[in-house]
């Protein structure tokens, strides 16, 4: 991996350590190569009831076509979930997994998205 997508390895880590959530790690169903993507990722919190994929592009256009293509591999229910955005060249797909989520499960997945799309401290 080049330098640069470590840097963004560890700004994703850093993100996601402000959801105060546990993750384990794996690897996305869409691979990264079909959104052009430099790296992925995909994130479990430990009781498995959010999962966020996280995907390192490098080229502006590259990340409005991915944005394109996982917004509609992923539509939005009328609560928002799954959360598709970017935080620069971060992109992310942040869903629930439960058949039926309580508030507590989708106030989680909004929390990650969040966390995702911030700042790093």
């Amino acid at each position: 991996m080049s330098e640069w997508v470590l840097q963004e390895r560890e700004r994703v880590d850093a993100l996601l350590g402000l959801s105060n959530l546990e993750f384990t790690e794996g690897q996305p169903d869409i691979s990264p190569s079909e959104l052009g993507a430099l790296a992925s990722w995909r994130f479990t919190s430990v009781d498995n009831h959010v999962q966020a994929d996280v995907y390192i592009l490098d080229d502006a256009e590259a990340i409005q076509n991915a944005l394109a293509d996982l917004l509609q591999k992923y539509p939005a229910d009328t609560q928002g979930l799954p959360a598709v955005s970017n935080n620069g060249g971060i992109v992310f797909v942040v869903q629930t997994i439960l058949d039926q989520p309580d508030m507590e499960t989708k106030t989680q997945a909004f929390t990650v998205a969040s966390a995702l799309a911030g700042e790093e401290e």
